[in-house]
């Protein structure tokens, strides 16, 4: 057996595929989406820190819609509240049974369904003309399941409004709705999922408890609309302004929450100390930086420090604002933050004992945070006559709205990097083997 130049080399190239395949997809997710001319992020149930939960609100007790008597067709409503979308307030909307609502009430497209010759839909923004043209529906518009539903061949549309004002939501719930391309559908066949409009903050929700077409809808392909994989979701202004969260993917899952939003400011806060190592009696400045990141400017930006019981208070100057100390926490109100504005504090102690001391601070403001987990800080100080400073991990970077994709990324799983590194691996052992056989093999013949 003769082990050929040709047989190295496919070994190399089954290599290089496989890296090739590395790049092209890592399994990574994101979980907002980034900096977006429409002015608002997305931020999704499937976020490390869970900051937007799965909390169903069943609207079949509410106004059954119209729209359930038919196929692409639409209800005009009116709103409870009063409701601001790409800033312009509005008292009614169109529900549409192709699963979107539409703030163009004038507009007579919004009985379309998305459509488009490959079946696959258009993502947000459209990048098109006008809806009659593309069997887009009237704009500004929100899509939770922006397709071909018929609630006329089964399943139900409802609304009906919770709470009190200013706190009132709207909700409409596509209850069990079917695929137009489903023939003789039946109960518990169809998906059911709802969008939510919230008064005063003007935030929209939709959320996901059914979204796989079942039994005998499976027999007529109907499985390819699974998950919303020829759907679009998002919030759109126009065609060339909008915010995607998926397009053509099956990316919608059962308990998935998604919260569009404007008023999101991701802070940052850094902390640092004046010295590694101190001996009991010094004076220490921790400097707190607080950066935000956006994309909305902070409101009432706050900033609590917890002292550890190792020092004793002395100062805390703010550059913006004003800061108190009681019982050994440090609280700061730095007022407004703007976006990309920077604020710091120093806060002075002394060091009454040895030992290592941890200091960490937080911040936080009345916008929704979609990055908590840079929104922390610690800095340790090592106290002793012969210590020897605490070292410092590596910061893990936190993803900010600036660092992520415009439009949003995949809703599925983590990172992907275990078996990324295994295939990696496999294949630099499969290049190793070649070149060791083929050395063997050179010296039998």
């Amino acid at each position: 057996m003769t082990f050929t130049k040709a047989m190295a080399g496919g070994a190399f190239t089954l290599l290089l595929a496989l890296i090739a395949i590395v790049a092209g997809d890592s399994g990574a997710s994101a979980d907002t989406s980034g900096t977006n001319p429409s002015g608002y992020v997305w931020i999704d149930s499937n976020s490390p820190d869970p900051t937007v939960p799965f909390a169903w609100v069943d609207a079949t007790d509410g106004t059954l819609s119209t729209v359930t008597d038919d196929d692409d067709d639409y209800e005009t409503l009116t709103l409870p509240f009063t409701f601001n979308l790409f800033g312009t307030d509005y008292t009614e909307v169109d529900l549409s049974s192709n699963g979107f609502l539409s703030f163009d009430t004038d507009n007579g497209c919004n009985d379309n369904y998305n459509d488009d010759p490959d079946d696959a839909g258009h993502p947000i923004p459209p990048g098109l003309g006008a809806c009659d043209t593309i069997e887009w529906g009237g704009v500004p518009l929100i899509a939770g399941w922006f397709d071909d539903l018929d609630p006329g061949e089964c399943g139900d549309v409802y609304y009906k409004t919770v709470g009190s004002a200013p706190n009132r939501q709207f909700v409409a719930e596509w209850f069990d709705v079917c695929h137009n391309d489903c023939d003789d559908c039946t109960a518990g066949e169809g998906v059911t999922w709802e969008m939510i409009l919230f008064e005063t903050s003007n935030d929209i929700k939709v959320q996901y408890l059914d979204t796989v077409f079942n039994a005998d809808s499976q027999a007529t392909g109907i499985y390819e609309e699974n998950n919303g994989n020829q759907a679009t979701t998002g919030v759109n202004l126009d065609a060339t302004v909008g915010l995607g969260y998926h397009w053509a993917t099956p990316d919608l899952t059962d308990n998935l929450a998604v919260l569009y939003t404007t008023a999101a400011a991701d802070l940052e806060i850094a902390k640092t100390s004046s010295a590694a190592t101190a001996v009991v009696g010094d004076q220490i400045t921790y400097t707190l930086t607080v950066t935000n990141n956006g994309p909305s400017d902070a409101t009432t930006a706050t900033v609590i420090d917890d002292l550890p019981d190792a020092v004793t208070y002395v100062s805390a100057t703010p550059s913006q604002g004003s800061c108190v100390e009681a019982s050994s926490v440090v609280t700061c109100n730095l007022g407004n933050l703007a976006l990309d504005a920077t604020a710091t504090i120093q806060i002075v102690v002394t060091v009454n004992a040895e030992g290592t001391v941890q200091n960490s601070a937080s911040v936080s403001a009345t916008e929704f945070d979609p990055t908590p987990a840079n929104s922390t800080a610690v800095a340790d100080v090592a106290v002793g006559p012969n210590a020897t400073a605490v070292p410092t991990a590596a910061p893990t970077p936190a993803a900010t709205p600036a660092q992520l994709p415009e439009t949003g990324g995949s809703t599925g799983g983590g990172s992907g990097v275990s078996w990324i590194a295994l295939l990696v691996l496999g294949a630099l052992g499969i290049v190793a083997a070649a070149g060791g056989m083929a050395l063997a093999l050179r010296r039998i013949d």
